[in-house]
């Protein structure tokens, strides 16, 4: 499981604030997490955040994700609330501020270009095809979104990246991932 924020405070803080979370009391005795590990990612790259490790536990079954928190990205147009449907009866669905979908499809594309074939995350391709037919986007603000995200990121990438990308849907390897 993986789980994306974007971080606005001060990342030495991260930790302490993580453990003041996983500590509120929320009448949910069956489910309880541990931090194992917070370090930084991307750390060759100018857009670094911090990676958390945690574990859920529901008696015997453990359950490993990670939080990934990105620290300066840019939200095109701006960031947006929505409310996170719960699984569990009883459970109010928190509100949440999220990134805009143009901004996240910016994100994932970016993160295409950058890695091409080496790419492990097919979830990325996913993501984008679901999105893509699941909303409908203003050309004008993806395309802002793109601009904002790469140039944040110092990317620049070749109208022959972007024909490669497309390409992959004939590449049996990149089929195999």
């Amino acid at each position: 499981m993986d789980v994306d924020f974007l971080l606005r405070n001060v990342p030495e803080q991260l930790k302490k604030v993580l453990k003041e979370i996983i500590a509120i009391p929320t009448g949910n005795d069956f489910v309880t997490f541990e931090i194992t590990n917070i370090a930084p990612i991307a750390v060759a790259k100018k857009y670094a955040g911090i990676s958390a490790s945690l574990v859920a536990r529901i008696k015997n079954t453990k359950m490993p994700f990670g939080i990934d928190f990105g620290v300066g990205d840019v939200i095109v147009p701006n960031r947006e609330k929505h409310r996170i449907p719960t699984q569990l009866d009883g459970f109010a669905a928190p509100m949440v501020n999220t990134y805009s979908l143009e901004t996240t499809i910016a994100e994932k594309i970016d993160a295409i270009l950058s890695l091409m074939e080496f790419s492990s995350r097919m979830k990325d391709y996913y993501d984008i095809y679901y999105l893509a037919n699941k909303f409908d986007f203003d050309g004008s603000v993806l395309a802002e979104a793109l601009r904002k995200t790469f140039e944040n990121r110092g990317h620049t990438f070749t109208v022959e990246q972007f024909e490669q990308v497309m390409a992959f849907d004939d590449d049996e390897t990149m089929q195999k991932k």
